[in-house]
């Protein structure tokens, strides 16, 4: 039988299931920050919240001790530069904070982009420091840990496989695009290039985000004990990430626990009943835990809108022939082999039924 489809692809492919208002600030180039704003930047920052969560666990994220050296060294570099930064920034207008920043990190820093989004290192901001290069939640991250240091209006915006920041003070809004060196883009940009509205989102559901992308990366690498690890720190920090639930499901299924897999992929299913791959994965589960009636439901209801998928054919026919139910296990196989006539595990099927 095979193992649970992947919810999605083990990157930084994300929609979080949170929508606001899309509203326009008015943007002038000799505005200053909006000082109410900024108040509430102080009063809400919660002790650090992105340096506990981004440095102070550096030793969950893997027991390499270079990760562990890096995020020391990485934590003093980020709030030494922050007490300068700090006296830089005084009386400044938003463009000309955001023009110093993009140079600390792009010029003094020498951070570039780095497309793989599936090295641990490139997501943790100690080794991007170290190492000079990051991914888009990497150098996003150094932006929002120098922006809740000085409590600048920087948030983190999310679209669907890409991550930025945008500094935002109620007067002044402006993108700061981390593919180009902390260029702006506009809203018709990511629409061009993602497909969707980019959205805003708290601190909290960026550490969600943050361990979300790492136990990706772990999943893929078959280190399943840390898989799990980073998705229950991430919902721990955000319940409404319906691909954490799913992902989450898929490491219980490879470990074994079969009933706690399915929980985990019915909630994701409940949250968010479009999730490629979701019905399908919660089929296989009720299968491999020999609920075989409620599974030959959900392959029937799929295949009424999918009628040409041989991966769900084939599963029917499983399940029929796991129920004992072989004529009908037989006639989906012949349906199969119409669709695709080399499928495999076809034979294997055949074998079974005869």
């Amino acid at each position: 039988m095979k193992h649970l489809l992947y919810v999605l692809l083990f990157m930084v492919v994300m929609v979080i299931v949170l929508f606001h208002d899309d509203y326009t600030r008015k943007k002038t180039t000799d505005s200053y920050p909006n000082l109410d704003i900024l108040q509430n930047c102080r009063a809400n920052k919660t002790e650090f919240l992105l340096e506990k969560e981004l440095f102070g666990s550096a030793d969950r994220f893997g027991p390499a001790y270079s990760l562990i050296t890096c995020a020391t060294d990485g934590l003093a570099l980020i709030d030494s530069t922050a007490r300068v930064v700090e006296k830089k920034i005084r009386n400044c207008t938003p463009e000309k904070i955001i023009s110093i920043l993009n140079s600390l990190v792009y010029d003094t820093w020498g951070v570039v982009f780095d497309t793989d989004r599936n090295d641990l290192e490139n997501m943790l901001p100690g080794c991007v420091l170290h190492n000079r290069k990051g991914s888009c939640i990497g150098i996003a991250a150094l932006y929002l840990l120098l922006a809740e240091k000085l409590s600048l209006p920087i948030y983190g915006i999310v679209v669907p496989g890409h991550f930025f920041v945008r500094y935002d003070d109620g007067m002044y809004r402006r993108n700061i695009e981390s593919l180009k060196k902390g260029e702006h883009r506009d809203e018709s940009w990511y629409k061009e290039h993602f497909g969707a509205t980019a959205v805003q989102i708290s601190s909290y559901e960026f550490t969600g985000l943050f361990y979300y992308n790492i136990g990706n990366i772990y999943l893929q690498n078959n280190e399943i004990q840390m898989a799990l690890e980073m998705y229950r720190l991430a919902l721990n920090k955000n319940l409404s990430l319906a691909q954490c639930w799913g992902n989450y499901a898929i490491a219980h299924e490879k470990v074994g626990n079969l009933d706690s897999a399915l929980y985990y992929m019915q909630i994701a299913g409940r949250m968010n009943p479009q999730l490629k791959g979701i019905q399908e994965s919660t089929a296989l589960l009720l299968s491999r835990i020999g609920r075989f009636k409620e599974s030959i439901d959900i392959y029937q209801r799929l295949l009424k809108s999918d009628r040409d998928n041989p991966s769900l054919y084939y599963d029917l026919a499983y399940a029929y022939l796991s129920s004992n139910k072989k004529k009908k296990a037989r006639k989906t196989i012949i349906k199969l082999r119409e669709i695709s006539e080399n499928y495999p595990g076809i034979k294997d099927l055949l074998k079974e039924i005869n």
